[in-house]
């Protein structure tokens, strides 16, 4: 009599390893994308795929220099930032040094005439 719930969940756990190992089966399952895709999308994919089949230590590298890159061209825009301010800065000084000395030398030019 005890044998039949252990047999019982038994077969519950089969079917509930069998039903969850689909499911992983089918989650990592990649599709391609259609022939009428435009061409990012089977760009990126082709990237994807490429990236997929390297072994371990070339994904490692790979990351790595993406990072690399990554923070390569944040430093960039950074930079191209940080020049921006000083020429807008520098435009702001020299506008307020053309008020300040050549529109009051014209004025004072005009009430001693």
């Amino acid at each position: 009599m005890e044998r039949q719930p252990e047999d019982d969940l038994q077969r519950s756990l089969n079917e509930l390893e069998s039903s969850s190992a689909l499911v992983v089966a089918q989650s990592q399952q990649i599709v391609p994308p259609s022939p009428s895709a435009n061409g990012a999308i089977a760009s990126l994919w082709a990237v994807v795929s490429w990236f997929l089949n390297l072994p371990l230590v070339a994904k490692i590298g790979v990351i790595g220099g993406g990072m690399v890159l990554g923070f390569a061209i944040f430093q960039a825009v950074l930079k191209l930032i940080a020049s921006v301010i000083g020429v807008t800065l520098l435009l702001g000084l020299a506008y307020l040094a053309y008020k300040f000395f050549v529109s009051d030398t014209g004025q004072n030019q005009q009430n001693q005439q």
